[in-house]
């Protein structure tokens, strides 16, 4: 699974940051201290749950804020499921997602499933979608 767009709020130097992503390749370029790893260790931290930087979440919310948020991880599957052969672990077209977040004794999880599937564009129009934001407090 890929991101397409992130938005921050609050997180490490950022006050406010949204950025496209390319499926291909991007290019992070700046001064010294301009936020250039922090916008890949909030990648890291949406895909993953934890930093590559730190095992203290709490240290990502910038300074005087109350909490850091990652809204708009839009995720999508690399290659495209198939609905007549499906590579799910269960082969049932059923794809689970889990993203969890730690700061320091508390375990923020959010489950959600997948389902590949034919339908119409009347259909997809009743489709609820996960919840967009992931908060640390």
């Amino acid at each position: 699974m890929a991101f397409s767009k992130i938005d921050l709020r609050n997180f490490r130097c950022f006050d406010s940051l949204s950025i496209d992503i390319s499926s291909n390749s991007n290019l992070f370029y700046g001064k010294n201290g301009s936020g250039k790893t922090s916008i890949l260790e909030s990648i890291f931290v949406a895909s993953s749950g934890r930093s590559f930087r730190t095992s203290n979440l709490e240290s990502l919310i910038k300074k005087d804020a109350e909490a850091f948020n990652i809204l708009n991880g839009e995720v999508y599957f690399n290659t495209r499921p198939s609905f007549a052969n499906p590579t799910d672990a269960n082969n049932d077209n059923i794809y689970e997602v889990e993203i969890t977040a730690t700061a320091g004794s508390t375990v923020i999880s959010k489950n959600w499933k997948i389902q590949v599937g034919e339908s119409s564009t009347e259909d997809l129009s009743k489709v609820a979608s996960p919840p967009s934001e992931l908060a640390v407090f």
